[in-house]
């Protein structure tokens, strides 16, 4: 399957995957095992204010870690790469398209809990 994909994407990030790139595999896969289960917990039962600064550190990190990605996909030479990268600009936006959900998601799930009124930080009065 991992051929199929490298070959008819052209996808270098997985074909031949350079050290930054495995360091963000390793980044995003940890910390996801944990986070995933804790937030579909908290948008399943609602209501729970407390999980927007673990969404919102999380979010951050996919969409720094996904637009670096991006950045080289798009703008990289790949014509001296151990794998056969993409070389056109159809073939760039193909393998951009794989990686733009990531974007869009944690984009998405970003701004729910930055400006949905559920989310935010109920403040206490303090009695005089």
């Amino acid at each position: 399957m991992m051929t199929w994909y490298t070959t008819t994407f052209k996808d270098p990030l997985m074909a031949s995957p350079e050290p930054w790139f495995q360091v963000l595999l390793y980044l995003e896969a940890f910390p996801s095992l944990f986070f995933f289960p804790v937030a579909a917990y908290a948008f399943w039962k609602g209501n729970c204010k407390w999980i927007r600064t673990p969404v919102t550190i999380y979010a951050t990190h996919v969409t720094t870690a996904v637009t670096i990605c991006l950045a080289h996909i798009l703008f990289a030479d790949f014509s001296s790469a151990k794998a056969p990268g993409p070389q056109t600009l159809r073939e760039r936006l193909a393998v951009s398209a794989i990686y733009a959900p990531f974007l869009v998601i944690s984009l998405l799930m970003l701004l729910l809990v930055l400006f949905s009124p559920a989310y935010q930080q109920v403040e206490k009065k303090k009695k005089k």
